[in-house]
């Protein structure tokens, strides 16, 4: 079974359904199942009232455009819209292109992965239970408590982060930041009571504001750069050549561009924190099944 025969049995049929296919296209008289030997193989006495159950799994209340539309969203938070511009400033364009590019690169690796593993072996436990069952029960004890150290450290920063650019327009002598942060806690909190269909309709909606701001911000970046903007002046790639597209970091020359590169590289990881693993865990286990 651990060596597949390609030759003989199509790609879409999986190793698990292999011996079923090639029953169904050999000799069914002269067939005969192969005798899996179980005496080797003790069978724990689990008692019933520690057993789980067989039908434990999540409810499955998320809609294909759900989906959609917070994979879109997701990676479009405070990394992105607040956090690129100190990484700008601090390093150049150049320097977070490169880094959020490498970092792209490496979610994008880390998401074909776990998609095989889901689609070959469906598993509820998500991608730590991936971890325990390909590499060691440490590594996806270690990976479920990091992602739960994720959650409960970001959730203050993006609450933290929220309160700030309200700042703009509600200065904090006015009113104090504790109050936008226990109202925001207060909605969260909420929305994640009421089940996933009312999580999946607030984010649908939360999500495409985001897209639309960006998409927004993006029109606008271009218009200024072709010359539309107040003033006129059609700025273009004026500041890509002059003082250059990149910002020595520390120190000067080529070492402070390399510098400047990997101090953008935590900026880029902070945006893509967690999107994978995130949308990972929605589609396979939280999406109503197609019909």
């Amino acid at each position: 079974m651990a060596i597949w025969n390609r030759k003989s049995v199509p790609d879409d049929v999986s190793p698990v359904d292999e011996e079923r296919y090639v029953y169904s296209q050999g000799d069914k008289a002269n067939y005969a199942p192969p005798d899996y030997d179980d005496s080797n193989y003790d069978t724990p006495n689990v008692p019933e009232d520690v057993a789980a159950p067989k039908s434990a799994h999540l409810h499955r209340g998320l809609k294909a455009r759900h989906i959609t539309m917070i994979a879109i969203g997701g990676a479009i938070g405070t990394g992105l819209i607040i956090g690129t511009g100190s990484a700008l400033a601090r390093a150049g364009p150049g320097s977070i292109l490169i880094a959020y590019t490498i970092v792209g690169f490496l979610v994008w690796i880390v998401m074909c992965a776990l998609g095989e593993m889901a689609a070959w072996i469906p598993n509820g436990k998500n991608f730590a239970g991936y971890a325990t069952r390909f590499c060691d029960p440490a590594l996806g004890f270690a990976l479920g408590y990091t992602y739960w150290f994720k959650y409960i450290i970001t959730t203050p920063n993006q609450l933290t982060a929220a309160a700030l650019v309200i700042q703009y327009w509600c200065p904090p002598d006015k009113v104090n930041p504790g109050a936008f942060i226990a109202v925001f806690l207060v909605v969260i909190i909420a929305i994640n009571y009421f089940g996933v269909h009312v999580f999946g309709e607030f984010e649908f909606w939360l999500s495409s504001i985001k897209v639309v701001v960006i998409v927004a911000l993006m029109l606008v970046s271009l218009i200024i750069a072709l010359g539309g903007g107040p003033d006129g002046d059609r700025k273009g790639f004026r500041y890509w050549s002059e003082p250059g597209a990149f910002k020595a970091y520390i120190m000067t020359g080529a070492t402070g561009n390399f510098l400047a590169i990997w101090s953008s590289m935590v900026t880029a990881v902070f945006a893509y924190l967690g999107q994978s693993e995130y949308n990972f865990n929605l589609t396979p286990f939280s999406q109503k099944a197609p019909s």
